[in-house]
């Protein structure tokens, strides 16, 4: 059997695609990092708390969030967390602002890209530069970068007191719950991570759906990336046609792009196709346990597995659906997803 070749805008497509997740994760490594650099500066102070709060443990007193809040150390901690963390967010608001104009710049690209693979070429006069350095420095909302960024803070706060409060209720030793407490550390990366990655390819979809506007493109084709770390909401939503004068739904990190419809029909691989390609374990990390037996079953379908919601600081979205909505009363037997 032969296997169907995919026009040349899909293969443009997924090329740029390909070059852009490999530089994000350079991105990555580099803000890790810089991470790394807040996780230094505060392990003395981590590793003295929980040894000061251990020995009250050893003492009689059993650790309590409100104990631990009215600590004179957990206050010193908590104002070097802040001026780390304040730091970090600083460095990162401008490198995520810079990344955000590259990327607007490679949406761009890619418009032309995919618009020329279709046989459309596209002036340097129609080309949205000035709506590039529009969204530069912001997030989806319209709020300053540093206003989403610094949110992770109090996240932060809860965690590293919740790691130090249940180490040491459960017995472990000072250097295994301050290990915890710098685990915990990681809630801040992990939100500096969502919003760079959401924010920037924000900019490259906009940048390009913009340029496809400027070029009279009416519709567009959303393209999910086909590995196992897309969410099941993106697969099923694969392929599906909208008007160029809609918002672009996304979820937080979501790394979906949009083809152009030039002319003749526009058609690649399906995404449910690549689906049960996949071995069982990789469908069952995809959809869950829950939603795989449905879809098997046929009581739900591979289009039922998506839907739309709203955010006030994300914007509108494509996201998995629940399992609780795709079988109402559940499934004899079946599992949470």
């Amino acid at each position: 059997m032969s296997v169907r070749t995919e026009p040349d805008v899909v293969r443009v497509a997924r090329e740029f695609k390909a070059a852009l997740l490999r530089a994000e994760l350079a991105e990555q490594y580099l803000m890790a990092e810089r991470y790394l650099r807040v996780e230094t500066a505060l392990t003395d102070s981590i590793a003295a708390l929980a040894e000061h709060v251990a020995g009250l443990r050893a003492a009689g007193r059993e650790p309590s969030l409100g104990m631990l809040y009215r600590l004179e150390r957990w206050q010193s901690l908590e104002r070097q967390i802040l001026a780390e963390l304040t730091s970090f967010n600083g460095w990162a608001a401008e490198r995520i602002a810079s990344r955000q104009r590259a990327l607007g710049r490679s949406g761009i690209e890619y418009a032309r890209g995919t618009l020329q693979a279709s046989g459309l070429a596209v002036p340097f006069d129609a080309l949205p530069t000035a709506a590039v350095e529009a969204m530069v420095g912001l997030a989806g909302d319209g709020s300053p970068l540093s206003a989403l960024l610094v949110k992770a803070y109090p996240d932060v706060h809860e965690a590293i007191a919740d790691a130090l409060v249940r180490g040491v209720a459960i017995g472990q030793n000072p250097a295994k719950v301050a290990a915890g407490m710098r685990d915990a550390l990681g809630v801040g990366l992990d939100r500096a991570f969502l919003i760079a990655r959401t924010e920037e390819l924000r900019a490259f979809r906009t940048a390009a759906q913009d340029t496809y506007r400027e070029a009279g493109v009416t519709q567009y084709r959303r393209m999910a990336t086909l590995d196992e770390a897309t969410c099941i909401g993106c697969l099923a939503a694969d392929g599906e046609i909208s008007d160029n004068d809609e918002v672009f739904d996304a979820h937080p990190a979501c790394r979906c792009t949009m083809v152009p419809i030039v002319g003749e029909e526009l058609t690649w691989r399906s995404s449910e196709d690549w689906f049960n390609a996949q071995d069982h374990e990789t469908q069952v990390a995809i959809m869950g346990p829950g939603r795989l037996e449905a879809y098997e079953s046929g009581a739900a379908s591979w289009s039922d597995m998506f839907m739309r919601t709203d955010d006030a600081t994300w914007g509108g979205a494509i996201v998995p659906t629940p399992l609780s909505d795709l079988v109402p009363g559940g499934m004899p037997g079946a599992k949470a997803a």
